[in-house]
């Protein structure tokens, strides 16, 4: 995996079939060991990765550790945003970077399992009206369950 640097604004080169992956940054490491990890295990390679956001130095060496051991055989990008542009210009910027092809957005924090994106795309897929997906979570976030179970109705 050659990590790739972009600047803003530009393209990775993304097309209308692609799948990206966009992993949002905060600027810490702490989780993103476990997410990348989880990310490398139940991921197919042939998802492009766009890592976007503010860069911790150890981001970058734990970036690097991961394409010297090869574990990621894909397009690896990185889009640095900066600590100034916060969350929302970050992801701005990877949709405009990764258009027109499919994004699917994570942040640093969470982990996936295995057959997550195919379900994703089964489900975005499953009828012409649907633009949009998202994922539940049972820890925190905007589309977190509360006491972490499902809701009544389901």
């Amino acid at each position: 995996m050659p990590l790739q640097r972009i600047e803003p604004g530009a393209s990775i080169g993304a097309a209308r079939d692609d799948v990206v992956l966009c992993l949002v940054l905060d600027g810490s490491s702490d989780s993103l060991v476990r997410c990348l990890d989880s990310v490398v295990r139940h991921t197919s390679s042939n998802v492009k990765l766009l890592l976007c956001g503010e860069l911790d130095p150890r981001v970058l060496e734990l970036l690097e550790d991961l394409t010297l051991r090869e574990e990621w055989s894909g397009d690896c990008f990185l889009l640095e945003t900066g600590a100034q542009a916060g969350l929302g210009q970050s992801v701005n910027a990877a949709i405009r970077a990764c258009a027109p092809a499919d994004l699917a957005l994570l942040t640093h924090a969470c982990t996936v399992p295995e057959g997550w994106l195919e379900s994703l795309r089964a489900a975005a897929s499953s009828d012409d009206r649907i633009a949009t997906v998202s994922a539940l979570s049972d820890r925190e976030g905007t589309l977190a369950l509360a006491d972490g179970g499902l809701p009544v109705a389901w």
